[in-house]
């Protein structure tokens, strides 16, 4: 259910964004005048349906929860340090970083400056 939200946080995911992320999981369902937050079971650990208020939101506390425990897990602040220095020494040798996803999307990042040779 997190892989997404996992994997964009060397990108600084916001709350806002993690919480766009998780809502594509949830069902908004209507009960006696109330609306809620329907997680299927199938995402479930007892195979049960799990229902979070609407208002006042137990989704954004669920949400909150998950944001802190992604962002303030040591193992992934280290990696996040790690690929900012990275980074960091990449742009100074001033070559284009060129990375290709899993999908096969080709992502360059270049800050070499170039000067014109016609003056």
């Amino acid at each position: 259910m997190i892989k997404r939200s996992v994997m964009t946080i060397p990108y600084n995911i916001t709350l806002i964004g993690l919480s766009e992320q998780l809502t594509e999981l949830f069902n908004i369902t209507r009960w006696d005048e109330k609306y809620f937050y329907q997680l299927d079971n199938i995402h479930t650990k007892n195979n049960e349906r799990i229902f979070l208020t609407y208002s006042p939101n137990e989704f954004n506390k669920f949400v909150q929860i998950i944001y802190e425990s992604l962002t303030q897990m040591p193992s992934l602040n280290k990696l996040t340090k790690y690929l900012n220095s990275l980074l960091v020494i990449l742009l100074n040798l001033d070559q284009p970083i060129i990375w290709i996803t899993p999908s096969g999307l080709k992502i360059s990042l270049s800050t070499m400056v170039y000067t014109s040779v016609f003056n």
